[in-house]
């Protein structure tokens, strides 16, 4: 899991979460606290654990109604173009 700004939080994070060594095993998550409240990525990594442990076949999209059925707003972040760098 990568995130955007300093583990120290904020209101609203992007986070990039990855598996295996390809480009393609990614996606990024824009993520913000219901309340309005500074989010904890460690809060965030607590509930990755606890979503892995209740569903052994997860993804992206259980991930992010995850998410939001425990407080955040949630917005699945996707290029329109992909440019080689």
């Amino acid at each position: 899991m990568c995130i955007s700004k300093s583990d120290k939080g904020g209101t609203e994070m992007i986070i990039e979460f990855y598996w295996g060594r390809d480009s393609e095993e990614r996606f990024l998550l824009e993520v913000k606290k219901e309340d309005g409240k500074e989010i904890n990525i460690e809060e965030i990594k607590q509930l990755l654990d606890r979503y892995r442990e209740e569903d052994e076949y997860y993804n992206s999209n259980d991930w992010a109604e995850f998410l939001e059925k425990n407080g955040y707003f949630v917005r699945m972040l996707e290029p329109e173009k992909s440019l080689y760098f």
